[in-house]
Protein backbone atom coordinates (compact mmCIF):
# COMPACT_ATOMS: atom_id res chain seq x y z
CA UNK A 1 0.00 0.00 0.00
CA UNK A 2 0.88 3.37 -0.59
CA UNK A 3 3.47 4.90 -2.67
CA UNK A 4 4.75 3.19 -5.33
CA UNK A 5 9.38 2.54 -4.62
CA UNK A 6 12.09 1.36 -7.25
CA UNK A 7 13.75 -2.13 -6.82
CA UNK A 8 16.42 -3.74 -8.29
CA UNK A 9 16.25 -7.60 -8.88
CA UNK A 10 18.95 -10.28 -10.66
CA UNK A 11 17.32 -11.57 -14.15
CA UNK A 12 17.88 -14.89 -13.01
CA UNK A 13 15.68 -14.03 -9.92
CA UNK A 14 16.03 -13.74 -5.59
CA UNK A 15 15.16 -11.00 -3.62
CA UNK A 16 14.38 -7.33 -4.92
CA UNK A 17 16.90 -4.61 -3.58
CA UNK A 18 14.79 -1.20 -2.74
CA UNK A 19 16.66 1.77 -4.21
CA UNK A 20 14.61 4.65 -3.96
CA UNK A 21 12.14 5.86 -0.36
CA UNK A 22 10.97 8.88 -1.10
CA UNK A 23 7.19 9.20 0.01
CA UNK A 24 6.33 10.42 -4.18
CA UNK A 25 5.51 7.59 -6.54
CA UNK A 26 8.64 6.99 -8.56
CA UNK A 27 8.51 5.22 -11.97
CA UNK A 28 11.46 3.52 -13.28
CA UNK A 29 12.71 3.89 -17.10
CA UNK A 30 15.53 2.70 -17.88
CA UNK A 31 19.61 1.93 -16.97
CA UNK A 32 22.36 4.65 -18.07
CA UNK A 33 24.34 3.14 -20.84
CA UNK A 34 27.13 2.46 -18.46
CA UNK A 35 24.54 0.50 -15.69
CA UNK A 36 25.58 2.18 -12.77
CA UNK A 37 22.34 4.28 -12.59
CA UNK A 38 18.48 4.48 -13.04
CA UNK A 39 16.32 7.25 -14.77
CA UNK A 40 13.01 7.49 -13.19
CA UNK A 41 10.18 10.32 -13.29
CA UNK A 42 8.30 11.03 -10.04
CA UNK A 43 6.75 14.56 -8.67
CA UNK A 44 9.27 15.32 -6.05
CA UNK A 45 10.41 19.15 -6.81
CA UNK A 46 9.87 21.80 -9.49
CA UNK A 47 12.35 24.57 -9.52
CA UNK A 48 11.04 27.34 -9.01
CA UNK A 49 12.27 28.46 -12.44
CA UNK A 50 10.35 25.31 -13.71
CA UNK A 51 7.17 25.21 -11.62
CA UNK A 52 4.33 23.30 -13.87
CA UNK A 53 0.53 22.75 -12.30
CA UNK A 54 0.79 20.19 -9.64
CA UNK A 55 -0.25 17.42 -10.78
CA UNK A 56 1.10 14.27 -9.96
CA UNK A 57 1.05 13.24 -13.80
CA UNK A 58 3.43 16.76 -14.71
CA UNK A 59 6.39 14.58 -13.20
CA UNK A 60 10.26 15.52 -13.29
CA UNK A 61 12.90 13.27 -14.52
CA UNK A 62 15.56 11.98 -12.48
CA UNK A 63 18.45 9.34 -12.10
CA UNK A 64 19.48 7.26 -9.27
CA UNK A 65 22.90 5.10 -8.73
CA UNK A 66 21.93 1.74 -8.88
CA UNK A 67 23.07 0.83 -5.23
CA UNK A 68 20.19 3.52 -3.97
CA UNK A 69 21.08 7.01 -2.56
CA UNK A 70 20.37 10.80 -3.26
CA UNK A 71 18.11 11.01 -6.62
CA UNK A 72 19.58 14.19 -8.95
CA UNK A 73 17.11 15.72 -11.14
CA UNK A 74 18.08 15.26 -15.03
CA UNK A 75 14.89 17.69 -16.23
CA UNK A 76 12.70 19.64 -14.16
CA UNK A 77 9.55 18.91 -17.06
CA UNK A 78 8.63 15.34 -17.67
CA UNK A 79 10.24 13.15 -19.92
CA UNK A 80 8.75 9.47 -19.64
CA UNK A 81 9.84 6.57 -21.96
CA UNK A 82 13.34 7.39 -22.14
CA UNK A 83 15.83 6.02 -24.52
CA UNK A 84 19.34 6.44 -24.81
CA UNK A 85 21.00 7.17 -27.74
CA UNK A 86 24.31 4.27 -28.06
CA UNK A 87 26.47 5.48 -25.38
CA UNK A 88 25.97 8.66 -25.21
CA UNK A 89 24.11 11.30 -22.21
CA UNK A 90 21.65 11.96 -25.34
CA UNK A 91 17.97 10.02 -24.88
CA UNK A 92 14.31 10.20 -26.52
CA UNK A 93 11.72 10.22 -24.59
CA UNK A 94 7.79 11.20 -24.88
CA UNK A 95 6.76 14.02 -23.43
CA UNK A 96 3.56 14.64 -21.32
CA UNK A 97 1.44 17.61 -21.28
CA UNK A 98 -1.42 17.07 -19.28
CA UNK A 99 -3.11 14.21 -17.74
CA UNK A 100 -4.37 11.50 -19.74
CA UNK A 101 -5.01 7.92 -19.03
CA UNK A 102 -2.35 5.97 -21.13
CA UNK A 103 -4.79 3.11 -21.87
CA UNK A 104 -6.77 5.64 -23.92
CA UNK A 105 -7.40 4.62 -27.42
CA UNK A 106 -7.95 7.10 -30.72
CA UNK A 107 -7.05 10.12 -28.43
CA UNK A 108 -6.45 13.46 -30.03
CA UNK A 109 -6.20 16.54 -28.44
CA UNK A 110 -3.82 18.86 -27.20
CA UNK A 111 -2.28 16.75 -24.81
CA UNK A 112 -1.48 13.97 -26.85
CA UNK A 113 2.14 12.85 -26.38
CA UNK A 114 5.20 13.66 -29.08
CA UNK A 115 8.71 12.23 -28.81
CA UNK A 116 11.30 14.35 -28.85
CA UNK A 117 15.26 14.29 -28.17
CA UNK A 118 17.65 15.95 -25.60
CA UNK A 119 21.12 16.98 -26.19
CA UNK A 120 23.43 19.02 -24.60
CA UNK A 121 20.98 21.11 -22.92
CA UNK A 122 18.01 21.44 -25.71
CA UNK A 123 14.84 19.62 -26.58
CA UNK A 124 14.75 18.57 -30.44
CA UNK A 125 10.52 17.89 -31.75
CA UNK A 126 11.05 14.38 -33.72
CA UNK A 127 7.10 14.05 -34.23
CA UNK A 128 3.90 16.28 -34.56
CA UNK A 129 1.17 14.04 -35.32
CA UNK A 130 -1.89 15.21 -33.82
CA UNK A 131 -2.68 11.75 -32.14
CA UNK A 132 -0.39 9.52 -30.12
CA UNK A 133 3.29 8.97 -30.93
CA UNK A 134 4.43 7.20 -27.24
CA UNK A 135 7.24 4.51 -26.24
CA UNK A 136 10.64 4.91 -28.42
CA UNK A 137 12.99 2.80 -28.46
CA UNK A 138 16.40 3.43 -30.15
CA UNK A 139 18.43 0.92 -31.82
CA UNK A 140 22.03 -0.24 -30.53
CA UNK A 141 23.64 2.08 -32.91
CA UNK A 142 21.83 4.97 -31.95
CA UNK A 143 20.77 5.36 -35.43
CA UNK A 144 16.91 4.50 -35.58
CA UNK A 145 14.17 5.28 -33.61
CA UNK A 146 10.93 2.51 -32.99
CA UNK A 147 7.79 4.11 -31.47
CA UNK A 148 4.02 3.02 -31.32
CA UNK A 149 1.67 5.51 -32.78
CA UNK A 150 -1.86 5.82 -34.26
CA UNK A 151 -1.45 7.18 -37.22
CA UNK A 152 -3.25 4.93 -39.14
CA UNK A 153 -6.01 3.32 -37.05
CA UNK A 154 -4.41 1.18 -33.30
CA UNK A 155 -1.57 1.20 -32.37
CA UNK A 156 1.32 -0.40 -34.83
CA UNK A 157 4.97 -0.31 -34.62
CA UNK A 158 7.12 2.57 -36.65
CA UNK A 159 10.41 3.54 -37.08
CA UNK A 160 12.36 6.59 -38.47
CA UNK A 161 16.11 7.51 -39.17
CA UNK A 162 17.05 9.70 -36.01
CA UNK A 163 19.03 12.11 -38.55
CA UNK A 164 15.48 12.18 -40.25
CA UNK A 165 12.39 11.71 -38.29
CA UNK A 166 10.19 12.84 -41.51
CA UNK A 167 11.01 9.23 -43.26
CA UNK A 168 8.40 6.93 -40.90
CA UNK A 169 8.55 3.44 -41.86
CA UNK A 170 5.63 0.96 -40.76
CA UNK A 171 6.84 -1.77 -38.79
CA UNK A 172 3.52 -3.74 -37.94
CA UNK A 173 0.15 -4.19 -39.37
CA UNK A 174 -2.50 -5.39 -36.81
CA UNK A 175 -5.84 -4.16 -36.43
CA UNK A 176 -8.76 -4.01 -34.18
CA UNK A 177 -6.50 -4.21 -30.81
CA UNK A 178 -3.56 -1.92 -30.18
CA UNK A 179 -0.01 -3.10 -30.08
CA UNK A 180 1.37 -2.34 -26.35
CA UNK A 181 4.51 -2.64 -24.41
CA UNK A 182 7.41 -1.98 -27.12
CA UNK A 183 11.00 -3.33 -26.53
CA UNK A 184 13.75 -3.72 -28.83
CA UNK A 185 17.03 -6.30 -28.72
CA UNK A 186 20.16 -5.05 -28.93
CA UNK A 187 20.35 -6.97 -32.94
CA UNK A 188 17.21 -5.01 -33.80
CA UNK A 189 14.03 -7.52 -33.06
CA UNK A 190 11.09 -6.10 -31.84
CA UNK A 191 9.45 -7.24 -29.23
CA UNK A 192 6.06 -6.11 -27.95
CA UNK A 193 2.40 -7.11 -26.37
CA UNK A 194 -0.66 -7.48 -28.59
CA UNK A 195 -3.94 -8.87 -27.63
CA UNK A 196 -3.08 -10.66 -24.22
CA UNK A 197 0.60 -12.16 -26.57
CA UNK A 198 3.98 -11.33 -26.59
CA UNK A 199 4.89 -10.93 -30.55
CA UNK A 200 8.49 -10.60 -31.95
CA UNK A 201 9.35 -9.07 -35.17
CA UNK A 202 12.42 -9.40 -37.61
CA UNK A 203 11.28 -8.35 -40.26
CA UNK A 204 7.38 -10.48 -39.89
CA UNK A 205 5.77 -10.70 -36.91
CA UNK A 206 5.09 -13.99 -35.05
CA UNK A 207 3.52 -14.93 -31.67
CA UNK A 208 5.51 -16.52 -29.06
CA UNK A 209 4.97 -19.51 -26.87
CA UNK A 210 5.47 -18.63 -23.18
CA UNK A 211 5.85 -20.75 -20.21
CA UNK A 212 6.27 -19.68 -16.78
CA UNK A 213 9.13 -21.13 -14.06
CA UNK A 214 8.98 -19.76 -10.36
CA UNK A 215 12.05 -19.07 -8.96
CA UNK A 216 10.76 -19.95 -5.66
CA UNK A 217 11.99 -23.92 -3.88
CA UNK A 218 10.29 -26.77 -2.83
CA UNK A 219 10.75 -25.17 0.65
CA UNK A 220 9.16 -21.79 0.14
CA UNK A 221 5.88 -22.38 1.53
CA UNK A 222 3.02 -19.45 1.23
CA UNK A 223 0.55 -18.81 4.14
CA UNK A 224 -2.87 -17.49 3.14
CA UNK A 225 -5.93 -16.45 5.44
CA UNK A 226 -9.00 -18.41 3.72
CA UNK A 227 -12.32 -17.24 4.87
CA UNK A 228 -15.58 -18.71 3.78
CA UNK A 229 -18.30 -16.39 2.82
CA UNK A 230 -21.89 -17.32 1.54
CA UNK A 231 -20.64 -19.60 -1.15
CA UNK A 232 -20.48 -23.25 1.35
CA UNK A 233 -21.86 -26.30 1.77
CA UNK A 234 -21.53 -29.03 5.25
CA UNK A 235 -21.35 -32.52 4.37
CA UNK A 236 -24.43 -34.93 5.79
CA UNK A 237 -22.44 -36.02 8.55
CA UNK A 238 -21.27 -33.00 9.59
CA UNK A 239 -17.73 -33.23 9.24
CA UNK A 240 -16.52 -31.08 6.40
CA UNK A 241 -17.19 -28.04 4.88
CA UNK A 242 -16.98 -26.71 1.68
CA UNK A 243 -15.81 -23.24 0.37
CA UNK A 244 -14.68 -21.01 -1.70
CA UNK A 245 -12.35 -18.18 -1.31
CA UNK A 246 -9.57 -16.17 -3.56
CA UNK A 247 -11.83 -18.19 -6.65
CA UNK A 248 -10.73 -21.55 -5.30
CA UNK A 249 -12.37 -24.53 -3.66
CA UNK A 250 -11.40 -25.43 -0.06
CA UNK A 251 -12.40 -28.06 2.15
CA UNK A 252 -12.12 -28.07 5.94
CA UNK A 253 -12.58 -30.13 8.79
CA UNK A 254 -15.03 -29.09 11.64
CA UNK A 255 -13.24 -31.35 14.39
CA UNK A 256 -9.53 -30.05 13.51
CA UNK A 257 -8.01 -26.88 11.39
CA UNK A 258 -6.93 -29.02 8.70
CA UNK A 259 -7.72 -27.58 5.47
CA UNK A 260 -6.86 -28.86 1.87
CA UNK A 261 -7.33 -26.77 -1.21
CA UNK A 262 -8.83 -28.49 -3.91
CA UNK A 263 -8.81 -26.48 -7.13
CA UNK A 264 -5.83 -24.16 -8.08
CA UNK A 265 -6.51 -22.02 -11.42
CA UNK A 266 -6.95 -18.52 -12.86
CA UNK A 267 -10.79 -18.62 -13.46
CA UNK A 268 -13.36 -18.71 -11.39
CA UNK A 269 -14.88 -21.17 -8.95
CA UNK A 270 -18.27 -21.02 -7.34
CA UNK A 271 -22.00 -22.58 -5.93
CA UNK A 272 -19.72 -25.87 -4.66
CA UNK A 273 -21.76 -28.39 -2.93
CA UNK A 274 -21.49 -32.09 -1.21
CA UNK A 275 -22.48 -35.52 -2.67
CA UNK A 276 -24.46 -37.43 0.00
CA UNK A 277 -21.93 -39.60 0.92
CA UNK A 278 -19.44 -36.86 1.28
CA UNK A 279 -16.69 -38.56 -1.05
CA UNK A 280 -17.70 -36.29 -4.56
CA UNK A 281 -17.48 -32.89 -4.52
CA UNK A 282 -19.14 -30.28 -7.61
CA UNK A 283 -19.05 -27.42 -8.49
CA UNK A 284 -19.01 -24.85 -11.84
CA UNK A 285 -16.07 -23.16 -12.93
CA UNK A 286 -15.54 -20.44 -15.48
CA UNK A 287 -12.69 -22.41 -17.54
CA UNK A 288 -12.29 -21.88 -21.33
CA UNK A 289 -14.60 -18.73 -20.84
CA UNK A 290 -17.76 -20.68 -19.98
CA UNK A 291 -19.24 -21.50 -17.09
CA UNK A 292 -18.85 -25.85 -16.23
CA UNK A 293 -19.82 -28.25 -14.07
CA UNK A 294 -16.71 -30.18 -12.27
CA UNK A 295 -16.56 -32.54 -10.32
CA UNK A 296 -13.99 -33.75 -7.41
CA UNK A 297 -13.84 -36.73 -6.15
CA UNK A 298 -11.87 -39.50 -3.50
CA UNK A 299 -9.46 -41.54 -5.42
CA UNK A 300 -8.44 -43.77 -2.55
CA UNK A 301 -10.59 -45.61 -0.75
CA UNK A 302 -8.79 -45.56 1.89
CA UNK A 303 -9.55 -41.53 2.33
CA UNK A 304 -12.65 -40.60 3.68
CA UNK A 305 -12.60 -37.29 4.17
CA UNK A 306 -11.23 -34.54 1.75
CA UNK A 307 -9.03 -32.32 4.55
CA UNK A 308 -6.64 -35.36 4.88
CA UNK A 309 -7.19 -36.80 1.24
CA UNK A 310 -3.87 -37.85 -0.76
CA UNK A 311 -5.21 -37.61 -3.94
CA UNK A 312 -8.17 -36.18 -5.16
CA UNK A 313 -9.30 -36.43 -9.04
CA UNK A 314 -11.28 -34.12 -10.76
CA UNK A 315 -13.09 -33.93 -14.41
CA UNK A 316 -15.40 -31.97 -16.14
CA UNK A 317 -19.45 -32.77 -16.10
CA UNK A 318 -19.68 -32.08 -19.74
CA UNK A 319 -17.71 -31.96 -22.76
CA UNK A 320 -17.84 -29.78 -25.56
CA UNK A 321 -19.14 -27.06 -23.45
CA UNK A 322 -20.78 -24.33 -25.15
CA UNK A 323 -23.50 -23.65 -22.56
CA UNK A 324 -23.06 -21.89 -19.16
CA UNK A 325 -23.86 -24.27 -16.38
CA UNK A 326 -23.62 -23.35 -12.88
CA UNK A 327 -25.43 -24.04 -9.12
CA UNK A 328 -25.26 -27.97 -9.24
CA UNK A 329 -27.13 -29.93 -6.88
CA UNK A 330 -27.13 -33.66 -6.28
CA UNK A 331 -30.12 -36.28 -5.99
CA UNK A 332 -31.08 -37.53 -2.60
CA UNK A 333 -29.58 -41.20 -3.78
CA UNK A 334 -26.49 -39.24 -4.84
CA UNK A 335 -26.41 -40.25 -8.67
Amino acid sequence: QGNLDIYTVSPAGGVPRRVTTHSATETPWTFTPDGKSILFTAQIQDPSSSALFPKSSMTELYSVDVEGGRPVQVLATPAEEVSFIGKSDAFVYQDCKGGENIWRKHHTSSITRDLWKYEDGKHVKLTSFEGEDRCPRVSADGKTVYFMSERDGSFNVYSFPLADPSKVTKMTRHKTHPVRFLTVSRDGVICYGYDGDIYVNDGTSRKLSVSISSDKSDKDVAVLSVTGGGDNDLSKDGKQIAFISRGEVFVTSTEYGTVKQITDTPAAEADVVFSPDGKTLAYASEREGIWNIYTAELAHKEDVLFPYATVVEEKPLFKNNKIDRRGPVFSPDGK
